[in-house]
């Protein structure tokens, strides 16, 4: 009985082992975090310089609209959507599913009585 929980172990730590990155991954990994969000805050700051003071204010505040429309707004709506359609083909597939058990039950005791 020893063996068989001994030989148990000692697949379950084969099965188990699974591939890790060595420790300096997770600082690699930020490093290419912040270049890829640097470079994204490069290019349009070197556009703005190009477009002046006021259009730089003007695109400034249309970016700053949009982004509070999408979260007040639009994302709400979208999952609302998300919901009520999930919820319609719940009640759908339900209903084609469901409903030949319970005519079946109908017929049993229509003959019952």
């Amino acid at each position: 009985m020893k063996r068989l929980f001994t030989e148990l172990r000692a697949l379950q730590k084969k099965n188990n082992a699974s591939f890790t990155l060595p420790w300096y991954g997770v600082i690699f990994g930020y490093i290419l975090c912040g270049v890829c969000i640097a470079n994204g805050v490069w290019w349009p700051y070197l556009y703005s310089i190009q477009w002046g003071k006021e259009l730089s204010l003007e695109w400034l505040a249309s970016l700053v609209f949009s982004i509070l429309q999408s979260i007040i707004l639009l994302q709400p709506i979208k999952v609302s959507l998300s919901v009520l359609t999930q919820l319609y083909m719940y009640m759908y597939v339900e209903l084609i599913f469901a409903a030949p058990q319970k005519i079946k039950l109908v017929h049993r005791t229509r003959g019952a009585l």
